[in-house]
């Protein structure tokens, strides 16, 4: 999985799934989302759905009404646990470990 800003407000996030050899429809199998993550480790959803278009996930957001600018694209399989998730962090305050959030989205609801 490759992340990608493209501008301040737009995002695209690109979906790579291959399981024993065998590549899965992205376009058909996946949904993905933006997030951002407080240097504590809370969570706040900004864009559910994020749209398909040319082999990629997109969204815009407007970062001004957003408490901080450390984003995550999670992506995944609906209704299973199936899923991955890239950081970008190059606007963030802090530094993201991928391990810590790998364990914090285990513990979401």
């Amino acid at each position: 999985k490759q992340w990608y800003q493209r501008r301040v407000r737009g995002f695209k996030c690109e979906v790579d799934a291959v399981r024993y050899g065998v590549e899965f429809d992205v376009k058909s199998n996946f949904e993905a989302m933006l997030l951002t993550r407080s240097e504590e480790g809370s969570y706040h959803l900004v864009e559910n759905l994020l749209r398909f278009r040319k082999g990629k996930f997109f969204g815009k957001v407007d970062n001004s009404d957003l408490p901080n600018r450390c984003f995550l694209c999670l992506a995944g399989i609906p209704d299973t646990s199936f899923y991955t998730f890239a950081i970008n962090g190059d606007d963030c305050d802090y530094s993201m470990d991928y391990n810590t959030i790998a364990t914090e989205l285990l513990e979401l609801d």
